[in-house]
Order: structure tokens, then sequence, then C-alpha cells
């Protein structure tokens, strides 16, 4: 059977069980499947289901009553009990009974004072973070595109500023976290299992990439656009074939460099519209197109302001009976026989080329930037690549306090671990990454 699993630090995850599985043995599964279980050993660990708490470990999934589908919270035993005295109590506990049972007599309120002193000061991971950005223009220039209003602060040179946006991002997130954890308090409320749906989406949308990263890594790259080499009144021109255009276009420049600006029919002005607009100059009704030893008689559509010098248009590819052999990497003229080859990407002209998105400049940003930082942290001006980089053992309270700071235990290791133990570059490391997913 199909059992949803949460733990007490968030995680999600299914398990196909038999239903003659006793507890001990699924526990252990669930360890299997959880870091943060891992830290606790069998007897250390109890399920939650129906608002009981079941610790016989000897009690299999049914006994229980555990059918396909159910979800079930496994988390530390609260009464610490150990798996020889475990016999000696009943099998289930209601929550009620659990909570009665706590002892709070040797808790030891946290002095305010110790606390903000254990604290990582966000301070210095600010500044940190500003400097960087304020003394590298390429920084600056990504974060125009994914933040403007934390980049116009950053360019005024206002730390102020770019400190109170940061703090009040951060605080929105401890916010968010904390309002998150209030919810799964009860794994079983309506608003816990949308979140825990919408986990479960997630997951299967990672789980997905990373099956296209191993099975299809090409769907991830860019795809070269189809360009042939021909001329036109005797000029050489690289046309892009463009089956999806319904006019063949070119450009007012092409034309002129071709001596056939003057043939344009201004009757046929108007405005080209596709994913934008563009003023159309007019019509040269019939040009000579060479397309290997082919000559091709073809009308041009003439766009003022067009970065492309020639478009082949579905009227020229249906006219001529043209075929994209994409197998042999050729475009088949159908009326003649002739035929040419796609240029390679090498010999493709500028505008082919595509421009760097403000969405690549999204992805990029964070990765600039603590790479930047790991530098730093290293002592080390060379790039990360050429690091031999030796993971060390994070320290516990350095992780609590990034966790406070409203980031998770695995994101607080990761940037600890790429900031080689100190805690406020690992600080400025995962502000970074905050800004860049904003």
């Amino acid at each position: 059977m199909q059992l949803l699993v949460t733990t007490a630090d968030d995680a999600v995850f299914n398990l196909d069980v038999s239903d003659e599985m006793n507890l001990e043995d699924f526990l252990a599964l669930c360890r299997h499947e959880s870091v943060f279980l891992q830290r606790f050993s069998t007897s250390e660990l109890s399920i939650l289901f129906n608002g009981c708490t079941f610790h016989n470990m000897k009690q299999t999934l049914r006994e229980i009553g555990l059918k396909s589908g159910d979800l079930l919270l496994v988390t530390r035993n609260p009464l610490n009990i150990s798996s020889a005295s475990a016999s000696n109590i009943p099998s289930t506990l209601s929550t009620n009974d659990v909570i009665a049972s706590l002892d709070f007599s040797n808790i030891r309120p946290t002095n305010k004072q110790d606390h903000s002193n254990a604290q990582i000061s966000e301070g210095p991971s600010i500044r940190m973070l500003f400097d960087q950005l304020v003394n590298d223009q390429p920084k600056m220039n990504r974060l125009r595109h994914n933040d403007p209003e934390l980049a116009a602060a950053a360019q005024k040179k206002d730390y102020g500023k770019f400190s109170t946006i940061i703090k009040q991002r951060l605080e929105a997130r401890k916010h968010e976290l904390e309002k998150r954890r209030r919810i799964l308090a009860d794994p079983f409320s309506p608003e816990a299992q949308q979140l825990l749906l919408q986990d479960i989406h997630r997951q299967q949308i990672d789980e997905h990439m990373q099956i296209a990263l191993e099975h299809t890594p090409e769907n991830f790259g860019v795809v070269t656009m189809l360009y042939v080499s021909c001329k036109v009144n005797g000029h050489d021109i690289k046309a892009f074939v463009d089956s999806g255009a319904q006019t063949t276009i070119m450009s007012e420049a092409c034309a002129k460099s071709c001596n056939i600006l003057h043939l344009v029919d201004r009757r046929f002005a108007g405005i080209a519209q596709g994913v934008g607009t563009s003023k159309i100059m007019g019509r040269i009704h019939l040009g000579q197109l060479q397309i290997g030893k082919d000559y091709l008689p073809t009308s041009f559509t003439v766009l003022e302001n067009q970065n492309v010098d020639l478009l082949l248009g579905l009227d020229m590819l249906r006219r001529h009976q043209c075929c994209i052999d994409l197998k042999r990497n050729k475009l088949v003229i159908g009326t003649t026989g002739g035929e040419t080859d796609f240029l390679p990407e090498s010999e493709l002209p500028p505008s082919a080329r595509q421009p760097k998105t403000p969405i690549d400049d999204d992805v990029q940003l964070d990765q600039v930037i603590a790479d930047s930082l790991k530098n730093v942290a290293t002592g080390s001006n060379q790039p990360s690549g050429s690091e031999s980089h030796i993971p060390v053992q994070p320290n516990e309270n350095d992780i609590l306090n990034l966790t406070q700071m409203g980031f998770s235990r695995e994101e607080s290791i990761k940037a600890l671990n790429e900031a080689s133990g100190d805690a406020n570059k690992a600080a400025a490391i995962l502000l970074a990454r905050t800004i860049a997913n904003k």
C-alpha cells in the first residue's frame, strides 16, 4: 500500500509498503528516506496517526488501522521512551496524554540577552552583500532586471535603505515559515493537506526535471535556427527560413544594400503584427532570389525596423514546394529539385545569436554573488571551479541561527559548507539567493 509520510522538518515522501510490516521496520525505512530522522534511533521515534501516538514496535501497519493513501507523521518520541520500557506502556496514547506527561520543570527560560548575542548578526552579512553589488557593475546590471527597488538603493549607495529592504524581506520570510509551521502542527487540517499537496507537486516537478536532465538534456539547450546562404540581385545574404511567417520579409537596410529599395511599392505600406509591431514600408513585387544554382522569382515585404536581413516565409516556401529536411539538415526546393545545407551555428549572422534574457540574468545572479562570497570566504581569487573544496562540519549553533533567519536547515548547511564554515558569509550567500528568488 502507498503511505504519505511527513516529518517535523516539513519533509514529505511516499512509501510503498506491505500492511504486514511492523512499526520498527517501517520506522527504519522512514529513517532511510529522511536525513532529519537519521539523527535519532528507531526507539526514539514514534508515529502519529488519527490523533494517536503509537509506540509498540511489534504492531503491524494494518493493526494500527493504516490504509493505502493515509497520511501520518513520524516524529521524535516526546517521552524519550526506550525500547526496554516501551512494552510497559499502552500501545497507543492520545495526544492529550502525551502532552500531559511532559515534564517542563527542568526547562530554563532563555535569557533574551544571551539569545541575541548567540545569533548571527545580519549587519555584516548585508554589508558584505552590499559591497559586492556596488563594486561590480555586471552584478548591478543583473540586479536591475531582477530587483529594481534593491538595485536603485545599491546604485545610490544608500546602505540604510538597502539594509531595510533586506531585513523586511527576511522578516516576511520568517513570518511565512512560522505560518507554515503552525499549519503543519495539525497535519490533518485542510490547510496542512493543501500545503502537503503543494510540496508533493513541487517534488514531482523536480523529479521530472531530473529525469529530463538525464534522458533529454538537449531540451535545456538553445536550438540553432535555420539559415541558408542565398543571393538577392547578386548580393550574398544569410536568410532565415521561417515556415511560421506568412510572408517573405526583407529589412530596409538589406533592400538598400541590394540596390532594390527604389522598387518598393509604398501603396502596400502598413503595420506588421507578430510578437511586436513594425512599420511596413511597402512591397517589392518581383525580385530575383538565388539559392544554390536555382533562381526563384520572389516578392518581398520591406520592413522599416527589422534585425533579420531576409526572412523566407510561407508564401515563398509553398510556391516553390520547399521541404525542410531536418534529418539531412537541408532545404529542398521541390519545383527545381535543388537543395542547400542549413548553416552551422558558427556561420550564423550576429542577429541570429540569441541575446541573454533577463530571466537568464535572474538565474545567474545568486550564483555569481555566491561564488564571489565563497572566494572571499576561502581567501582565494581563483574561480570556484579550480578549488578543491572540502566540506567542513557545520557548527550546530550556526545552523540554528541561520534557520532563525528564515532559512531551512538544508539551505543553511549548504551555505555554511560553501562559506567554509563562516556563518556571516553563509548568511550573505543565502541573502543573495533570496534576492534572485524574490
